[in-house]
């Protein structure tokens, strides 16, 4: 199997400073991609901002649709879905961008977010930092596995599938607690409301 340091296959490029006031475009003032972006992102919820720009991106810090995102704060990976494309990269994230010949998008998620080998890679650089995270300089040098492009694309289906239902399953899961929570609590507050105290 090849193995490959990841800015051998891949560009990377910083967000803006949001201190700044957001840039504009066509007279638009732009939406930062922001941490609820990268979330929706990443469990593959599309998030339609009317707010987004309906044309092409013009300005080189604005998002489009299947980029691939990592967050600095988490060093998980997601790629930009058309509810978040036209809003603006922020510092909180970098952009990478590579050869789809090379490395199928999917699989470097999982890759990335998943695979044990580079998530050891990854905790080794982040020890003895107060700021868990990994520096641009560190993870340009992470070893990056490199299978055949037709299996990167099947291991890349299979775990984007995987985390959609997580997803679903959290949701419902986070229903039915609701929905339970509900029926107990009104169960407390009517007792008693029939007349019977339970005196014994």
């Amino acid at each position: 199997m090849e193995q490959r340091k990841l800015e051998d296959i891949a560009t990377f490029e910083a967000g803006l400073n949001t201190s700044r006031n957001n840039p504009e475009q066509e007279g638009i003032i732009l939406q930062p991609y922001d941490i609820a972006s990268f979330e929706s992102d990443f469990h593959y919820q599309e998030a339609m901002d009317q707010t987004v720009l309906a044309s092409t991106p013009a300005n080189e810090f604005v998002l489009e649709g299947g980029e691939v995102i990592i967050n600095n704060a988490s060093q998980l990976a997601a790629i930009v879905s058309r509810g978040n494309r036209g809003k603006f990269l922020t510092s909180n994230f970098t952009r990478l961008t590579f050869d789809k010949k090379v490395l199928d998008k999917r699989y470097f998620l999982y890759v990335f977010n998943v695979y044990s080998e580079v998530q050891r890679q990854k905790e080794r650089e982040m020890q003895g930092s107060i700021v868990k995270r990994i520096t641009l300089a560190s993870l340009k040098k992470l070893i990056i596995p490199i299978v055949p492009l037709e299996q990167q694309q099947q291991i890349g289906k299979i775990y984007s599938e995987m985390v959609k239902l997580q997803s679903q399953l959290s949701n419902y899961s986070n229903i039915l607690g609701a929905f339970s929570e509900s029926i107990l609590s009104d169960a407390i507050k009517n007792s008693g409301k029939d007349g019977s105290h339970g005196n014994g």
